[in-house]
């Protein structure tokens, strides 16, 4: 295209903008009832996919915690041919062959008697090599955390569930000293209650030290000090479960002298299934909230064109008379098509506004889970540009393609 047709197109889009402005901007309140109208069926779609992104996360959560994106080896006790749990020194094998590795941590637990001053019983010993926050999901109510440093040593402290606190010592128990096994462990911390299903079982244990567990508290024939009772690699973004399975099987199986031909000596669960239950129940929830936001949206579509379609209407002799002293019906068409495309974004823009605001408002009010990012008001804005292309075209063009002088008449 030649520099001068360049400019003549430059000419013809300004003045078809300048003229769509003033089109909107010439009758305010037409134009804020045309905006809204859209605005509104917007803000329900944005609403919805807040809470259904919101509800997935949350649910996946509270039922699985960090055992939907983790790998869990225990022994297989299936196989014919035992090699034995797992040990601390696979730790960094496993890190070298699985990629997107985020941490790695090793359990070991057993059921021994515990006492305190005045109450005893039987109580769960975790004994823990790493951070257990990431397992266990709960912060700590009183007292401090296990340090990563005091988690690989023999250091007779330990953390206490919310209902182990309570049951041995309901006067407080930081500070105190619990007997577990015979053997006195200080406390130092209580955790919070567990706000997943599968943290449950730490609200009425205790947590220690892995080596101390080992070699104080859960010493046992059955298993050498370096043994854990499973481990649980934590796998990070990007990363695929499936694959990282299969490399942690040729590393276990590599260290252990395995074949491929043999069972695997370890299982490795499958946090799979329950990804998969959790992706199945926000299916549900989601087709729910868009069937809703769909009707919404949909309702909203058909004030948004009747209003259009009105508004167009009471400028027919505006349009009438711009065709009589020779404007195209290409021109009219264009104008009017970039009047719904400015309403349509403006509503997709205030609609977004309108749907994010209400996600943090009823966060804020009830406690829901809602997720909100950039990609909402994108998704709001492409609604109303897609709104206002397809509701604005057609009436525009049938106005245009009147008789002036029929119109005039009128």
């Amino acid at each position: 295209m030649t520099r001068s047709g360049l400019s003549a197109a430059w000419v013809r889009l300004s003045d078809t903008l300048r003229f769509a402005i003033w089109g909107l901007l010439s009758r305010p309140v037409r134009s804020a009832t045309v905006v809204g109208s859209l605005a509104a069926g917007v803000a329900a779609v944005v609403l919805a996919v807040g809470i259904i992104r919101g509800y997935g996360e949350a649910a996946e959560r509270a039922a699985y915690g960090v055992y939907a994106r983790s790998l869990v080896i225990r022994e297989n006790v299936y196989s014919l041919d035992r090699y034995g749990p797992p040990i601390l020194s696979d730790i960094p094998r496993l890190q070298d062959a699985v990629e997107y590795v985020d941490t790695i941590l090793a359990w070991r637990t057993a059921r021994v008697s515990a006492r305190s001053d005045e109450l005893s019983g039987e109580v769960d010993v975790f004994g823990v090599y790493g951070d257990h926050r990431i397992e266990t999901g709960m912060d700590v109510a009183e007292g401090r955390r296990l340090s990563y440093e005091e988690a690989g040593s023999a250091n007779r402290v330990c953390l206490l569930g919310q209902e182990a606190a309570e049951r041995f010592f309901p006067g407080g128990a930081v500070g105190e000293s619990l007997s577990l096994g015979g053997i006195s462990c200080e406390v130092i911390g209580v955790l919070e209650p567990s706000q997943a299903r599968t943290s449950d079982r730490f609200d009425r244990a205790v947590i220690a030290p892995f080596t101390a567990a080992a070699r104080y508290f859960q010493p046992t024939e059955y298993m050498a000090p370096d043994e854990a009772s499973w481990m649980t690699v934590v796998i990070g973004p990007g990363g695929d479960l499936y694959d990282a399975r299969v490399s942690a099987d040729r590393a276990l199986r590599r260290a252990r002298g395995v074949p491929m031909s043999r069972p695997t000596p370890y299982s490795y669960d499958d946090p799979g299934a329950p990804r998969r239950a959790v992706e199945r129940e926000r299916a549900l929830l989601g087709a729910l909230l868009s069937a809703i936001a769909a009707v919404s949206m949909l309702a909203a579509l058909i004030g948004y064109s009747g209003v259009l379609m009105s508004s167009i209407n009471e400028r027919s002799r505006e349009i009438a008379t711009r065709m009589a002293i020779g404007a195209h019906t290409r021109q009219v068409v264009r104008q009017f098509f970039v009047e719904s495309l400015l309403s349509g974004l403006a509503g997709g823009g205030l609609g977004g506004l309108v749907g994010i605001g209400l996600c943090v408002t009823l966060a804020r009010i009830w406690d829901w889970e809602v997720v909100i990012d950039g990609q909402i008001f994108l998704i709001a804005l492409a609604l109303g540009l897609g709104s206002g292309a397809v509701c604005g075209l057609a009436p525009a063009w049938r106005v245009s393609t009147a008789m002036p002088w029929h119109v005039l008449r009128q």
